[in-house]
This record gives structure tokens, sequence and C-alpha cells, in this order.
């Protein structure tokens, strides 16, 4: 759509660093890959700020990011825009436009890419949300299907020793901590009878080398 030498878009992580995703050449791949392990450059300052970077002249801008931007020369880049991947207060990346020769995009070619950026940043977003809550229900069903199995084992141990639901819980907890099991491992094992009611009831006793446990 837009008449540019190169692209180069990265993106944050789960903890806020950036990686690269994507480039369109070998030169836009060693500026990227340089700014990150430097933590500098146009692309990063997007980032950071949230703001449209344009570097007009890379010579003009050597004494500040020396390295990258005499990649930028080496490559035969005459101008460099970085735009923000964000929406409102949120920033998860951020593109790199390389142009050569004397071409130069207007203030319409960047407002547009603005906006192509925009909407992949709310697309990323909802797809991230989605994943969360993805794995905050299977966390859940995870956490439930544990419960049931824990009660399942207190009411079996219970009925079976003819004792209260709550004893029968603790009975098994001393149970797993003595044997360092997992509590949902052993209740596990005692509602699918790898376990039997009677071991457990029996083993009401601190293991060797073990200090009681009255909890």
């Amino acid at each position: 759509m837009f008449e540019v030498a190169a692209v180069g878009l990265m993106m944050s992580d789960e903890d806020g660093n950036l990686n690269m995703l994507a480039y369109s050449g070998e030169h836009a791949r060693l500026i990227e890959l340089l700014e990150m392990q430097r933590r500098e450059g146009p692309c990063y300052e997007a980032f950071t700020t949230g703001r449209y970077v344009f570097v007009e002249d890379p010579a003009d801008e050597v004494n500040r990011w020396p390295i990258i931007m005499k990649e930028a020369i080496d490559a035969g880049y005459t101008a460099v825009h970085a735009v923000p991947m964000r929406l409102r207060n949120e920033v998860i990346g951020a593109m790199n436009l390389f142009e050569g020769g004397d071409h130069r995009l207007t203030e319409q070619d960047i407002a547009v890419i603005q906006g192509l950026t925009d909407v992949a940043t709310i697309a990323v977003l909802q797809a991230r949300a989605v994943n969360e809550a993805r794995e905050t229900a299977d966390q859940l069903q995870v956490a439930l299907r544990v419960r049931v199995i824990l009660e399942q084992a207190k009411g079996m141990i219970a009925q079976g020793a003819g004792i209260a639901p709550e004893q029968a819980f603790s009975i098994l907890r001393r149970y797993a901590r003595g044997r360092r099991m997992r509590l949902a491992e052993a209740a596990r094992q005692v509602v699918e009878g790898q376990l039997s009611v009677s071991e457990i009831a029996a083993s009401d006793e601190p293991v060797a080398g073990m200090g009681a446990d009255t909890t």
C-alpha cells in the first residue's frame, strides 16, 4: 500500500519485553534486533512513549543512536518512521517503516498507517483476552474437578471409618503430607480404589522421621 523500502514489526510479551515479530528484509531484521538488544532507537521509543517517531534523516540522529542509525545509513535508508501499536493507554508493540531515496510518506499516509496499526492492535488484544479467558476457565474447571474428588474421598473415608467428614479430611491430609503426596493425588487414589479407606484410617500416625501433624 505504501512505497517504503522495508518494514519491521516488534511486539511485547507477557513480561513487557519487545520481541521481533516480522520483518521484510535482512537490514530491517538487523536494525530491529539492535533496537531490542540496546533498548533504544525509533521503534523502541515509539513503544515506550506510545507516540509516533519520525527520523527525517538517519545522519541527524547518529549521535543519539550511533549503531542503529549507522546500520540504517549503510542499508541506504533515508528516513525512518516508528508507529506504536496502541489502544488508549496500552502499547503492545511498534512498527518501523524505512524509506529509501527521495520518497517520503505524507501526513495522510502516516494517519492511515496508524489507523491500520490500531486495528491490528485491537485484534491482537482481543485474541489475548480470549486466550486468557480460556486459560482462566480451564483453571477453574481443574479446580472444580479437584474439589469434587476431594469431597468424594472425604465422604468415603468418613463413611468407611465412621467419623465426621472434617476428621476424615484431616486424616487424608496428614496421610498425603506424611508421604509427600499431593492431596489431590491421595484423594484420587481413594476414589479410584487404589488406596483403601481402611489403609487411610489405620495410618493416622506420624511416619518415621516425620513430626506429628495435628493440623
